[in-house]
């Protein structure tokens, strides 16, 4: 059903906002390049830009007796990001990586929850500097 006629199946608006009234044909919500329509059309969440949803990630070797890895992680609010790592050898065979998500901090977290913010988190060294990391990101 589509009671406000807005091309938008209204059980998909209510399941975003609640409402029929937010979203229509020109409506932007997460101010990406697709309008909520297309955000409904395509089966993605109109309210987590795919521009800012998979966040581009700085590296920085860590070079004391740690060997820890620092990366800055751009989050979304009440998104999880899943930090994993593979041999270049079998890099289809990722496997979690524990990290701490504060410099210096105990090292002993599987999933980060983002709040919206730049999250610096550290991982301990790879031993092999070959290693392939990778970041998965869910809603």
């Amino acid at each position: 059903m589509d009671y406000d006629a807005d091309m938008i199946e209204d059980w998909w608006e209510f399941n975003f906002w609640e409402t029929t009234n937010v979203a229509n044909e020109t409506s932007n919500s997460d101010n990406d390049p697709d309008s909520d329509l297309d955000e409904f059309i395509n089966g993605t969440n109109p309210l987590l830009s795919y521009l800012t949803g998979i966040p581009e990630i700085t590296v920085v070797t860590n070079t004391t007796p740690s060997k820890r890895i620092k990366l800055t992680v751009p989050t979304e609010n009440m998104v999880s990001y899943r930090l994993q790592r593979a041999s270049p050898v079998q890099p289809q065979n990722f496997q979690d990586v524990l990290f701490a998500n504060s410099p210096g901090g105990t090292i002993n977290q599987a999933v980060l929850i983002g709040n919206g913010t730049n999250l610096t988190i550290e991982v301990d060294g790879a031993t092999d500097s070959n290693a392939v990391f990778r970041l998965s990101v869910r809603e």
